[in-house]
C-alpha cells in the first residue's frame, strides 16, 4: 500500500513539473467536427495536471484595426440565450461553423501600402485563453473539412514569423471537401522580412500559436461564405459532411467588428430576423467571384443582366447571365462589374 502511494506522489509530482517545464500534449484525435462549438487541441488525459480548459473557440480578424480596410466577417445568429456566443447557435443549427466574408477593395478604404491587400480570417488559438504557444508537431500535419468560393490559405501562425505565417493553400470548393495537408506542405512568403523567417514550417508547428483559415481577397472586393465543418491532426477528418438549409442566412444579424465582438441587428422573426433581404445584409448575402476569365455570380437569381466596364468608363462586354459569366475573350484588366438581378451590385474584378 506504502508503495502505491509513493507512485501516485511520485506520477503527480512529474506531472506538475511537466506543467511548468513544457506546454500540454496534443489531443491526438480530432480537435473539432461541429458537435461542440470549441476546438478541443490539449489532449484530455493532460488537461487536469496542467489545470487548464483544453479547449479554444472560434473568432475572426480582419483588416479594419491595422491596415486601413473595409473588410468583415458575418455571422448568421444572434447570441440570445446563447451566453453571448455566435458560435454556439450555429453548431445547434447547423452542424459545423461558418462565416460570410465581405472582402473590401482596399483603395477605396483609403490604404496606401504600395501592394494593396484586405483579407478576412477565421480561426482558433493553440492554448485556451492566452497567447501562449503550443508544440503541435506530432500532428504531422492538418486536416480540414471547408467549403468556400475562393481560395484559403490555412495558417500555423507563430511570434517570430509575425504577418508572413507558414501556410498551405485549399482550393475554392463549392461543396464540402476533405483535404490533408503535411507539414512538409506548409511554406512561408518568401518575401518575410529577415527578422520573420523560419528555419522552416516545421519551426512553425513546435511553436503554433494560432491556427487560421485566411481569405485574402488579393486587394479586389468579393463577397462569400467559408463553412469549416471539421479541422485536426492530419489524417483525422473524415469527411462525408453536407451543407444544410440554409434559408435564414438571408437574416444575418451579427456584424463582426474584428476584434471578437459582434453589433447585431434587432429584428422579429422565428430566427431573430425576418427573412426579407434588405440593405447590408443583401448585399453580403450576394456574391461574386472571379477565377481567372469565369465570374460565378450567387444569390442574385437566375436572370441577372451584366455589363463590364474597363477602368476609363468603355463598356467592354455586356449581356444576361445564369450562376456564371464568360469573360475568355476579354483582355486580362482590372474592370469595373456592374450586375442587376435580385439587387444590384458594382465590383471592381481582375481578370488574368
Amino acid at each position: 500500500m506504502r508503495n502505491e502511494i509513493l507512485a501516485v506522489i511520485a506520477v503527480s509530482a512529474a506531472s506538475f513539473a511537466m506543467a511548468e517545464d513544457a506546454n500540454p500534449g496534443v489531443n491526438p484525435n480530432i480537435w473539432f467536427d461541429g458537435t461542440d462549438e470549441r476546438v478541443c487541441i490539449i489532449d484530455p488525459l493532460l488537461q487536469d495536471a496542467y489545470e487548464k480548459e483544453g479547449c479554444s473557440f472560434w473568432y475572426d480578424v480582419d483588416d479594419r484595426k491595422n491596415d486601413q480596410g473595409g473588410s468583415y466577417a458575418l455571422y448568421p445568429f444572434d447570441t440570445s440565450g446563447y451566453n453571448g456566443s455566435l458560435i454556439a447557435p450555429e453548431i445547434e443549427k447547423l452542424g459545423y461553423v461558418t462565416i460570410w466574408y465581405h472582402l473590401e477593395d482596399p483603395t477605396l478604404t483609403g490604404q496606401t501600402d504600395e501592394y494593396p491587400y484586405n483579407f478576412v480570417k477565421f480561426g482558433f488559438d493553440m492554448v485556451p485563453g492566452s497567447s501562449g504557444t503550443l508544440d503541435i508537431s506530432s500532428t504531422g500535419g492538418l486536416c480540414a473539412t471547408y467549403t468556400s468560393q475562393i481560395d484559403v490559405e490555412l495558417e500555423v501562425n507563430t511570434e517570430k514569423s509575425g504577418n508572413t505565417p507558414c501556410f498551405a493553400k485549399l482550393p475554392q470548393t463549392q461543396e464540402p471537401k476533405t483535404v490533408d495537408k503535411a507539414i512538409k506542405d506548409f511554406a512561408q512568403a518568401t518575401w518575410a522580412a529577415d527578422s520573420n523567417k523560419l528555419a522552416s514550417c516545421a519551426e512553425a508547428f513546435k511553436e503554433a500559436r494560432s491556427v487560421m483559415f485566411k481569405l485574402d481577397g488579393r486587394a479586389s472586393a468579393t463577397d462569400g461564405v467559408l463553412r469549416i465543418f471539421e479541422v485536426g491532426p492530419k489524417g483525422t477528418c473524415k469527411g462525408g459532411k453536407t451543407i444544410k438549409d440554409e434559408g435564414y442566412y438571408a437574416n444575418f444579424a451579427c456584424k463582426s467588428d474584428g476584434e471578437g465582438h459582434a453589433a447585431c441587428r434587432l429584428c422579429a422573426g422565428p430566427d431573430g430576423c425576418s427573412s426579407k433581404i434588405g440593405g447590408m445584409n443583401a448585399v453580403s448575402f450576394a456574391s461574386v467571384s472571379v477565377t481567372g476569365r469565369l465570374v460565378t455570380l450567387n444569390g442574385l437569381g437566375q436572370n441577372v443582366q451584366y455589363r463590364l466596364f474597363d477602368m476609363q468608363g468603355n463598356t467592354v462586354h455586356s449581356g444576361f447571365a445564369a450562376g456564371h459569366i464568360d469573360f475568355s475573350d476579354v483582355k486580362s484588366g482590372s474592370y469595373l462589374l456592374k450586375v442587376k438581378g435580385n439587387l444590384e451590385l458594382t465590383r471592381k474584378i481582375v481578370l488574368k
